[in-house]
């Protein structure tokens, strides 16, 4: 369920290739019996693709990764976190539509430019 662009994240790696990413990384949370999430597969996929060298795509499979699922408070799929150096800058639960999905992902760039803008 994922492409070449689209990185498979375990309790084992998460943490090494997240805090080492030079970009902010988009993990989506699932499980392979959720429909809105294998609906949510092709999106990410299309996505992936779009933003490569500007965003790490990733996602973890909730049943497979139950500390990351504590870690970040996973309690319902799929979910999907923004994260730069490891911290939550955005989220959201449940099925959207890739304008949605880019719509986070260009406010979160938007957002940094103007702090950086203003420092």
């Amino acid at each position: 369920m994922a492409t070449e662009d689209i990185f498979v994240f375990s309790d084992g790696n998460f943490q090494n290739i997240v805090l080492k990413s030079k970009i902010p990384v988009l993990v989506e949370f699932w499980t392979p019996d959720c429909g809105p999430c294998r609906s949510m597969a092709p999106i990410f996929d299309e996505l992936a693709g779009k933003y490569k060298d500007r965003v790490l795509f990733g996602k973890v499979n909730a049943y497979d990764c139950p500390k990351l699922c504590a870690e970040f408070r996973i309690t319902s799929v799929p979910t999907v976190l923004l994260l730069e150096e490891g911290i939550t800058q955005s989220k959201f639960i449940g099925l959207r539509p890739a304008d949605a999905v880019c719509d986070m992902i260009d406010k979160f760039f938007t957002e940094k430019k103007e702090k950086k803008d203003n420092e």
